[in-house]
């Protein structure tokens, strides 16, 4: 039943037994677990959990012939033969239909941090993803980047989180760590970013210091689905470039709408593994 249930469930059932399933989208409430392996999806946690077929052991599928073919292995290591599997993960259903799976979990973190830093421009975002990789290593499971114009209309206009910066900002990026020492690790944030703070006196940044507001701070990037209903008629895009050509990218794609006479937006993405959303 789980296979047909919503992420939200599969999380909750790892998180009763004190263990973790590391991916996850701002549609764990109603996206399918059979549907994230369909399409191998990413989500927040790509930059240490990887994606989809990161977190899965065996698949049991079933052919467009009606022939059920079932790969339910349990082990890491496994060479006998092809990997079949990752033929599965991602096909969208055009080789066949996945029906059952081995997922794999991860062992529950004690801690989690949440940072929201507003910057002057993509060139900031990059170096402090930068410094972020270096300082806290493993620890650092997400780097998410949101634009004014995604950022603005989610707390302006859908009220949902709230903007903490008196002003509003190019650039926003929201970060997460996870770990299992609870004051090294928020310890190790929170020197990055006032390292980084000592260099870039204009940035503006909020740690967190509740679930409660971090969940308040992630609310805002888990509003995609909102924000694009809010914008109908829209066309929604998902691109993978270099973060290096992420700012030019970005730029140049404004520049050329407004000049067809679009002016209104949204660009956000999970910018640390090269993937940006626009809308």
């Amino acid at each position: 039943m789980l296979f047909r249930s919503p992420l939200e469930a599969i999380q909750v059932a790892a998180q009763a037994q004190g263990l973790f399933f590391p991916v996850d989208i701002g549609s764990r409430g109603s996206c399918q677990v059979g549907g994230i392996l369909s399409t191998n999806a990413g989500g927040n946690r790509v930059l240490r959990y990887g994606m989809t077929r990161n977190s899965v052991l065996g698949v049991e599928a079933v052919m467009p012939d009606g022939t059920v073919v079932s790969r339910l292995g349990k082990m890491m290591k496994d060479n006998a033969g092809y990997d079949w599997k990752h033929l599965m993960i991602g096909a969208e259903g055009t080789l066949g239909i996945v029906t059952r799976a081995v997922l794999i979990l991860q062992p529950e973190a004690t801690s989690r941090d949440t940072a929201l830093v507003a910057l002057d421009g993509f060139p900031e975002v990059i170096e402090l993803l930068k410094r972020c990789r270096r300082a806290l290593g493993a620890r650092l499971t997400s780097f998410e980047a949101m634009w004014r114009d995604y950022f603005e209309l989610v707390t302006g206009k859908l009220g949902i989180g709230r903007n903490p910066f008196p002003e509003w900002r190019p650039v926003y990026a929201l970060i997460e760590t996870m770990g299992t020492d609870g004051e090294r690790d928020r310890e190790a944030l929170m020197e990055t970013l006032a390292a980084f703070a000592e260099d870039h006196p204009h940035a503006e940044m909020v740690l967190a210091q509740s679930l409660a507001e971090a969940n308040q701070l992630w609310s805002i990037r888990d509003a995609s689905g909102e924000a694009t209903r809010a914008m109908m008629p829209a066309a929604g895009f998902d691109v993978s470039l270099p973060i290096q050509a992420m700012d030019g990218w970005v730029k140049d794609l404004h520049a050329r709408l407004r000049g067809h006479g679009l002016s209104v937006f949204q660009t956000f993405g999970h910018v640390a593994v090269g993937n940006l959303h626009f809308v």
